[in-house]
C-alpha cells in the first residue's frame, strides 16, 4: 500500500515536471526613445530583467575589477600555457555554443512583433533620400529575421515626416520558447564541448621533457 501510494505520487510529480517543462517561457519587450523593458514572464510570474538594479551591477563591475587587478599582480610563471589552455577553451566553447544556437533558433518564436518609426531632416529632400536609406536597411534586416526565426509581424509602419527633424521609434514583441528546448540545448552545448575538448586532447602533440645534464650548482 504505501509503495502504491509513493508511485503514485511519483507518477504526479513527473506528470507535473513534464507539465511545466512544456509550458513556455516569454520575454516581453518594450522600447522607445524615453524607456526600454524587458520582462520575463512564466505561468503567472513576471521577472524584470531590464532595467535591473544598477547598485547590484556597480558592486560586481567592482569586484570584477578588483579580482582583474589581484590577477595582474600575481606570479608571471607559466602565463603562456595558461594562455594557450584559455584560448583552446574558448575556441571550443564558442564552436560548441555556435552548434546549439543553431538548434535552439529553429524552436524560438517572435510574436506581435510591433515596430514603428518616424524620421525627418532639415530639409524635405533630406528626409526622401533618409526614408530611403532606412527602408533599404530595414526590410532585408526583417527578412533575415523571419529566415532565422519562426516570426509573427503585426505591424511594421516607418513614415516619413517632412514638417519637424527628429526621429522617434517604438518597438515592442514578445519572444517564447519551451523550458525543454533550453534544457536540450544546454545538454547539446555541453555534449559538443566534452567532444570538442577531447579532439583538441587528442590532437595535442605531446611535450616530453629531457633529464636536465648540466651539474647542479652547489
Amino acid at each position: 500500500m504505501f509503495f502504491r501510494i509513493l508511485g503514485y505520487v511519483l507518477l504526479g510529480l513527473l506528470i507535473l515536471l513534464v507539465a511545466a517543462l512544456l509550458i513556455p517561457l516569454q520575454v516581453r519587450v518594450q522600447a522607445d526613445p524615453d524607456s526600454q523593458q524587458v520582462e520575463l514572464h512564466y505561468l503567472f510570474l513576471r521577472f524584470p530583467l531590464y532595467p535591473g538594479k544598477e547598485a547590484k551591477e556597480a558592486e560586481e563591475l567592482e569586484e570584477d575589477e578588483l579580482a582583474a587587478a589581484a590577477g595582474k599582480k600575481g606570479g608571471r610563471g607559466g602565463d603562456g600555457g595558461k594562455k594557450k589552455m584559455d584560448l583552446g577553451f574558448i575556441l571550443d566553447m564558442l564552436g560548441s555554443t555556435l552548434h546549439g544556437l543553431r538548434f535552439l533558433t529553429r524552436h524560438i518564436h517572435l510574436r506581435r512583433v510591433e515596430l514603428y518609426a518616424r524620421v525627418g531632416a532639415e530639409e524635405p529632400d533630406q528626409t526622401a533620400v533618409l526614408y530611403g536609406q532606412i527602408n533599404a536597411v530595414l526590410w532585408p534586416v526583417l527578412g533575415l529575421v523571419s529566415s532565422v526565426f519562426d516570426t509573427r509581424y503585426r505591424r511594421v509602419e516607418l513614415e516619413p515626416d517632412f514638417a519637424e527633424e527628429g526621429f522617434f521609434f517604438k518597438l515592442g514583441f514578445r519572444l517564447w520558447a519551451l523550458p525543454v528546448i533550453l534544457l536540450v540545448t544546454a545538454a547539446v552545448v555541453a555534449v559538443r564541448l566534452l567532444k570538442n575538448m577531447r579532439q583538441r586532447r587528442q590532437a595535442a602533440p605531446e611535450i616530453k621533457r629531457e633529464p636536465d645534464s648540466r651539474p647542479a650548482q652547489r
